[in-house]
């Protein structure tokens, strides 16, 4: 079971708004993520759900991916930033 587009926008709107302020620093993959999945959740309907599915949690890679067709909204995906800076 999804969350509604609704809630899900609600929180990214704070957390964008929190990056754009300079209220928090987050990684640019994250800061990128919320921005692309802002802009495209503004274009779904407000009671469509989106799953977010956690691949894994170390390093971070999870999915933001519509129930009702399998689009992959946006990710927030650290593997490759972990692998890179382990081999500096």
């Amino acid at each position: 079971m999804g969350v509604p587009v609704k809630s899900l926008l609600s929180t990214m709107l704070v957390k964008r708004g929190m990056h754009e302020s300079g209220t928090t620093h987050p990684h640019p993959v994250f800061a990128n993520a919320t921005r692309i999945l802002v802009e495209r959740l503004q274009q779904l309907g407000n009671e469509e759900d989106i799953d977010i599915d956690v691949i894994s949690s170390e390093p971070i890679f999870v999915r933001y991916i519509r129930t009702k067709n399998g689009e992959v909204l946006a990710e927030i995906n650290m593997t490759n930033q972990e692998q890179s800076s382990k081999s500096d």
